[in-house]
């Protein structure tokens, strides 16, 4: 029976090792791939924080999720849920930034096109003319094209540099833009002209877009109620009764009804938001 019960030891010893080793490996692994996406979201955003500090965020939030699940909510897998969802809040919100800096350099395109045109008009070059234009123009459109310029600085050739450009700022109005410069850098020809046409194409689909935005407020705000009301009834539920809500969460199938609720109201709300996001 020593022997056996030895045996038996090193064998439950010996798979924990292994097991420890290899949620190591996935630890490091996971952390690896999170600080490499990390590091891409701040370069499309030109933000000046290290990656490191956004996976120690990412700590931060998860152990935040998880406090709440147990301490509050007194429920192991929502704690579980919680902290899975707080680990990537802080990849989510450099996602939200690149949207909305990328949606603003759209806005200023038009004037980013007539500072261009009108230094080229004057008789300078085109990387003169960006450079006018991103003296003139504040951020994002100056850190862009202050990122051009640099490029342009290394030595990089002038098309790849556009190009560079279009791949940060991915849209149909920049492609345009870049489009028309590299043209008119290899061959001439009136870029002044070409401009004034992008321009005032760009400028008359901002101003179709904005007023799309305001015939379809209503729909999207009414996805917003719809989407955030059951969390509202699950929170004032859990205050007037604490206990109820408690042990239906810590359920495994009120924790299923949950997960899989706010699975669909999530399919919903996107459906909803593409059926309202107008398409050009």
């Amino acid at each position: 029976m020593m022997i056996v019960a030895v045996v038996v030891a090193a064998a439950v010893g010996i798979l924990g090792f292994a097991a420890a080793h290899c949620l190591a490996a996935i630890a490091r692994r996971y952390e690896e791939d999170y600080v490499a996406r990390a590091g891409k979201a701040l370069d499309a955003i030109q933000a000046d924080v290290a990656p490191r500090a956004i996976w120690q965020a990412s700590l931060a939030t998860a152990a935040l999720g998880l406090v709440v699940g147990l301490a509050i909510a007194r429920s192991v897998p929502l704690a579980t849920v919680l902290a899975a969802a707080g680990a990537v809040v802080p990849l989510v919100y450099l996602r939200v930034v690149d949207a909305q800096r990328r949606r603003l350099f759209h806005e200023q395109l038009p004037d980013v096109i007539s500072q261009t045109r009108t230094a080229v008009s004057c008789g300078y070059t085109l990387p003169m003319a960006l450079a006018i234009a991103q003296r003139e123009m504040p951020a994002p459109a100056s850190q862009e094209l202050r990122l051009l310029q640099g490029h342009l600085r290394l030595g990089v050739p002038f098309g790849e540099a556009c190009t560079r450009l279009q791949k940060r700022m991915p849209n149909d109005d920049v492609d345009l833009f870049v489009g028309a410069l590299t043209m008119a850098e290899r061959a001439g020809g009136s870029l002044g002209a070409v401009l004034t046409n992008i321009e005032q194409s760009v400028r008359e689909r901002l101003r179709l877009e904005k007023k799309l935005k305001t015939m379809t407020s209503r729909g999207r705000m009414e996805a917003w109620i719809i989407s955030l009301l059951p969390f509202g009834l699950g929170a004032g539920m859990y205050y007037l009764n604490p206990p109820l809500m408690s042990a239906f969460l810590g359920h495994p199938v009120g924790m299923g009804l949950c997960v899989g609720a706010t699975v669909w109201m999530a399919i919903g709300f996107l459906v909803i938001k593409k059926i309202l996001t107008p398409d050009f």
